[in-house]
């Protein structure tokens, strides 16, 4: 009898090595993959966090600019007009009137010294430059069958520097006041706005070519050209060459470095 050969074993393969090494790769590929979607979460985080400082940054400072410095700007006039009518009827009222004015003084000297710190803490924050070119474009946006145009000298933020601080609040009033008579009471087309300075002036000038101003101004305009005189400035509203409204603010120019 012939007896059959039997086959000859085949080596085995190792069946546990290949699973284990493919679970390793893909533990490996998903460790990357939620490495990576936590990376790209802190840097959104990361973003949202500057964003937000840089906004609270922004707020203070119109903050500063705005409610505090004409504030502290008004009390400190207010003040010094009482002392000196005070100063022959009642000297001791008088001296307390100086004692509130000197503090009216160490206050905006500290809110000057704020805005210095958090405009060099922030290159970003908005000083009068960029304020003047929102507005202009918030007009745009408002009213877009009217050409706002802005002109500056110098022309960039950098150059233009910073104003002492109730300067640059009180400037952004008159710009607004004269947009909107220039809209709302001339029917202007076209408004110009051209912001200028020196080493000793700063000028703002607001231009349209709508109805000229009523000959005589209202209450508001009345204010703030008493404002601008007690700043040291001038403030005046009449009838451009082209028939329209022209807006025309100087003040001392104070420079921070």
């Amino acid at each position: 009898m012939s007896s059959k050969s039997k086959p000859a074993p085949q080596p085995s393969t190792p069946t546990s090595a290949r699973p284990a090494s493919e679970k390793l790769r893909d533990e490996a590929i998903q460790a990357s993959l939620h490495l990576e979607q936590e990376l790209a979460a802190a840097h959104r985080l990361a973003l949202d966090f500057e964003q937000e400082v840089h906004s609270l940054s922004n707020r203070v400072v119109e903050k500063l600019e705005g409610d505090v410095s004409m504030l502290a700007s008004t009390l400190n006039s207010l003040l010094s007009t009482l002392a000196n009518r005070l100063q022959e009827k009642d000297p001791q009222l008088a001296e307390l009137a100086r004692i509130g004015l000197r503090s009216t003084d160490t206050l905006q000297s500290e809110v000057k010294a704020m805005l210095l710190a958090l405009r060099k803490a922030d290159p970003d924050v908005h000083g009068l430059f960029e304020s003047m070119d929102r507005l202009t474009k918030e007009w745009r946006a408002k009213e877009p069958n009217i050409r706002f145009e802005f002109m500056c000298d110098p022309p960039s933020a950098s150059e233009f520097g910073f104003p002492d601080t109730p300067i640059e609040a009180f400037t952004q009033r008159v710009a607004e006041a004269a947009i909107d008579r220039a809209v709302n009471l001339g029917g202007a087309k076209l408004v110009v706005i051209s912001m200028s300075r020196s080493h000793k002036e700063m000028r703002l000038q607001v231009i349209d070519d709508g109805g000229p101003p009523a000959q005589s101004p209202g209450h508001h305009w009345k204010s703030l050209k008493q404002k601008a005189e007690g700043l040291g400035g001038a403030l005046q509203l009449e009838r451009a060459d082209s028939g329209g409204g022209e807006a025309l603010l100087k003040l001392d120019w104070q420079r921070k470095v």
